[in-house]
């Protein structure tokens, strides 16, 4: 099965593209909501490393990070893991379906669901919403689940990936 991996950073791919290996896997790196152009690149640039680590193909979208503004608008304000973190979900799955349907993939998945810090089921019900609207199939994986996170840490400090300390909004930064 061909599967779009949305890719929010390097490490949350490092350890989830092991738990859908038997997929031909592409990764996409689509993250708008990341405060500063210098930030998104330093994250793409982990995220082609963790590519070629795994030889996998990595496409990079435009940076819109006034679009992504645009979209969460009215919620800056909320705190972080509310509402203005669901917009930001929906904003990342409402682009990788606009991918995966350009380059003919029926499948898509994120690896935002690696993380403790935030709602895997709520994070896969946006993603399967979003990926009805476009015809889609949202692949249910929590890649938090069998030591996923560990694993994802593991990695990096092995193969010496930039791990951020916050989410990438500027409403995120909490450094």
């Amino acid at each position: 099965m061909d599967v779009l991996l949305h890719v929010c950073c390097g490490p949350c791919a490092v350890g989830s593209i092991p738990k859908i290996e038997e997929h031909n896997v592409t990764l996409y790196f689509s993250n708008s909501n990341i405060n500063s152009y210098e930030e998104f690149e330093k994250r793409y640039e982990t995220a082609v490393t963790v590519s070629n680590y795994y030889k996998e193909s990595i496409i990079k979208d435009k940076y819109e990070h006034n679009r992504w503004s645009e979209h969460i608008k009215g919620l800056e304000g909320e705190p972080e893991k509310g509402k203005r973190c669901l917009k930001c979900f929906e904003y990342s799955f409402i682009q990788s379906a606009k991918k995966a349907k350009e380059l003919g993939i029926d499948n898509f998945t994120s690896t935002l669901t690696i993380s403790p810090h935030k709602n895997s089921k709520i994070i896969m019900e946006i993603g399967e919403r979003v990926a009805k609207e476009y015809g889609l199939n949202y692949v249910m994986v929590d890649f938090c689940k069998e030591n996923g996170f560990k694993l994802s840490t593991d990695l990096s400090k092995e193969l010496g990936l930039y791990r951020q300390k916050y989410c990438g909004c500027e409403y995120s930064i909490w450094f």
